[in-house]
């Protein structure tokens, strides 16, 4: 419901809806399906790729994408060290922000 209320906030008429969330199902998979299929490759310049083109567009040097890709496989292996019990009983240790 909150995003229905959003959409219709930001002008999205009844008939649009429909095609709007269709838009963000696919945008939002696309993105899930890279950085998935990346992480679980252990490609870090496929990760690098799919940052770049998603959180810049693909206009943006290597470096800051590289970056957030290195965080990002980190973080993913720390998440994966933790027995699934702690996961499923919502307690999470992430990695420190400056790791």
């Amino acid at each position: 419901s909150d995003m229905d209320f959003s959409l219709r906030e930001i002008g999205v008429s009844d008939m649009r809806m429909g095609k709007k969330v269709k838009e963000m199902w696919e945008a939002f998979h696309g993105r899930s399906t890279a950085y998935a299929t990346a992480l679980l490759a252990a490609d870090r310049d496929a990760l690098a790729a799919a940052i770049g083109r998603n959180v810049w567009r693909g206009e943006v040097e290597a470096g800051p994408a590289q970056t957030l890709a290195d965080l990002a496989m980190a973080q993913n292996q720390h998440l994966q060290s933790q027995a699934d019990e702690a996961l499923l009983a919502g307690r999470i240790d992430f990695l420190p922000a400056s790791a």
